[in-house]
């Protein structure tokens, strides 16, 4: 027997409970991509968009390494409230059968809804020439919590014959 695609799709929705199916559109129109801003915790204590800083995902523009090497600590934001930022990694697990004894320890034979990572970011402008990007995260499938980033940056500029110089260290 042959089947369409919209034939295969009708099937498996009407095999999926109804709140299930809510639950996950509400998620997605939740979680849909949006306009692309730098860490908000940068962007606010700069006043800048992400793309001032990165050209693609995890790649800086000029900018975005000066403003790194200078320590995190460039101003021009108007946000005077903690410096912190979240990302959560939900996830939403439905097997065809269901698994005896559970996915892993901890978890249902189906439907396992996990926060699978929680991120917490701090980091910014400490002082004139001291700042950090810091980054924790809760796994949520190990049940652990680890330190995934950690940078303080110390970084002062000086002139020399008038050649300007940067000059600082790093703890990772």
């Amino acid at each position: 027997m042959l089947w369409r695609a919209d034939q295969v799709l009708d099937f498996r929705l009407r095999k999926l409970p109804l709140g299930i199916l809510v639950a996950g559109m509400i998620t997605i129109v939740a979680l849909a991509p949006r306009h692309a801003a730098a860490l908000p915790l940068y962007a606010r204590q700069t006043g800048q968009t992400c793309a001032t800083c990165h050209a693609a995902f995890l790649e800086l523009t000029p900018f975005g390494r000066r403003f790194k090497l200078g320590g995190y600590t460039l101003g021009g934001g108007d946000w005077k409230g903690p410096p912190f930022a979240v990302m959560l990694q939900p996830t939403f697990t439905n097997t065809q059968a269901a698994q005896p004894g559970g996915a892993a320890p901890g978890f249902g034979v189906n439907n396992n809804f996990v926060l699978q990572q929680a991120s917490l970011f701090t980091g910014g402008k400490i002082t004139d020439n001291l700042g950090a990007f810091i980054q924790g995260t809760w796994d949520g499938v190990g049940h652990s919590f680890a330190w995934d980033n950690t940078d303080i940056r110390v970084a002062k500029q000086i002139n020399i014959n008038g050649h300007t110089l940067l000059w600082g260290g790093n703890r990772q």
